[in-house]
């Protein structure tokens, strides 16, 4: 992925995305592995919409956890594309 930047119709920078994009998927293949290989969160995400099961505190506490790693990674995606991308706001939550 090549961004580039003009202005009045001129070329002034250059992009390439192209490392960034590949983490990036490295990351979101990660992330689905460990729920596909995780029996425990495929099980809490089963029993969520379930009216007769109920998901435990720690059960909820470790899909929590997951869900918070797919909201980081996806502010990461967000702000990877970013001129200056390391002085963007931090992803960290308080």
């Amino acid at each position: 992925m090549i961004e580039v930047i003009f202005e009045q119709g001129l070329l002034q920078h250059e992009v390439n995305h192209s490392s960034t994009v590949a983490e990036l998927r490295n990351t979101i293949d990660e992330l689905r592995e460990i729920l596909e290989s995780n029996d425990g969160l495929s099980e809490v995400l089963r029993k969520w919409n379930s009216p007769i099961e109920k998901v435990s505190d720690q059960e909820r506490k470790k899909f929590m956890e997951y869900i918070e790693k797919i909201a980081d990674k996806t502010i990461e995606l967000e702000w990877s594309f970013v001129s200056g991308f390391e002085q963007q706001p931090s992803t960290m939550r308080n």
